[in-house]
């Protein structure tokens, strides 16, 4: 595999848990592959700070000391030494981006920065397309994680690369597949912009599957619910997930809204059949064979899914498809390959950038 020169080393703008989850876990994820394999790098911590982080409420001069913090920072690092990438993570909400706009203005090292999101959803008032069109002024690379994001991206930087997320575990080799759908499960956050009252309503309608929901209950509406047939497990430690994913006959992503949801990415390197929304990189992930796509807030299509998958030799199919699918290109030597060549590339552009800048002066 591809490496970084000794000499030069990833500042790595990314935030840490808490909370568990998201952008979060792909940073302890990369930190853990980086130590392994010699990579030089440098993590500035980008995670919320202050009231936001029991709360989730902004204060807006919490927010205004974060941004300084990080700027001040990673001007520090990007300018003690010479042969440095800077890697950005970002969600790409307005606010977010006029966060990471005034953190990276003013930095002279190459950029590449990563869209965590669905940027075709996410880039959607006049706001937000000013604030993602200066940051791609100043960055050397847009990394994203679906192909609608691509097409959007590509409107605004001329250097746009399709970097899915990894999986940092082992993959199941075959998957034991039962007669009937006994256990469906989604994984997540529970809170409305997830589908998890479509989940609900299907699962009134089929009282025969067990539907077990596995993440924290964000939304006070979905505190105290009974339905026979549906186990709420909260929060679950991520070893623990890949258990009861094992246990599992399919796996449901009901979302409003994705850029490249991991619960799909871990199910299938347990051999789980899918059913999830057409969003983000959905449909990328399963293909044309690991699962079914669903329209959003749509009820009849999380229960028509569930009875297309009823044969035992659909899931198989469907289980084999995902392992080799996770194998193939969603492996960290796989998907971290794509990020070292890009460092590299990345690196040269800015060396004729700098040169053009210096001969300009």
């Amino acid at each position: 595999m591809s490496s970084i020169k000794n000499d030069k080393k990833v500042i790595l703008v990314s935030p840490l848990p808490p909370p568990v989850g998201g952008i979060a876990s792909w940073t302890e994820s990369y930190i853990k592959y980086a130590e392994n394999n010699n990579i030089k790098y440098h993590l500035i911590n980008s995670a919320v700070v202050g009231e936001r982080v029991q709360t989730g409420r902004i204060s807006y001069k919490d927010e205004i000391i974060r941004t300084k913090k990080l700027h001040d920072e990673l001007k520090y690092y990007s300018g003690k030494e010479k042969e440095t990438v800077i890697h950005y993570n970002a969600s790409c909400f307005t606010k977010g981006l006029i966060r990471d706009f005034f953190v990276l203005v003013g930095i002279r090292a190459p950029i590449v920065y990563q869209c965590h999101c669905n940027l075709d959803t996410n880039i959607n008032n006049r706001l937000a397309k000013f604030m993602f069109g200066l940051i791609c002024k100043m960055v050397d690379v847009v990394c994203v994680l679906n192909t609608s994001s691509a097409e959007t991206a590509k409107l605004y930087h001329n250097n746009v690369f399709y970097v899915p997320n990894f999986i940092d575990k082992s993959i199941l080799e075959k998957k034991n597949i039962k007669k009937n759908i006994e256990n469906v499960c989604y994984v997540g956050r529970v809170e409305k912009r997830k589908g998890i009252q479509e989940l609900l309503n299907a699962a009134k309608s089929l009282p025969e599957i067990c539907f077990n929901i596995i993440g924290p209950i964000e939304d006070d509406s979905f505190k105290n619910i009974y339905i026979p047939n549906v186990k709420f497990w909260g929060s679950v430690d991520n070893k623990e997930v890949f258990k009861i994913l094992n246990d599992m006959d399919v796996y449901i992503l009901p979302s409003y809204s994705e850029g490249f949801p991991l619960g799909v990415l871990e199910a299938m390197s347990c051999g789980v059949p899918v059913i999830a929304s057409d969003v983000g990189a959905v449909k990328d992930m399963i293909g044309e064979g690991g699962g079914l796509t669903i329209k959003p807030k749509s009820v009849e299509d999380i229960i028509s899914s569930l009875n297309k998958m009823s044969s035992q030799e659909i899931r198989r199919q469907m289980s084999t498809i995902n392992i080799n699918k996770v194998k193939n290109f969603y492996t960290m030597d796989a998907v971290m390959k794509q990020f070292l060549n890009i460092y590299s590339s990345c690196d040269m552009k800015y060396i004729y950038k700098e040169k053009a800048y210096e001969s300009e002066k």
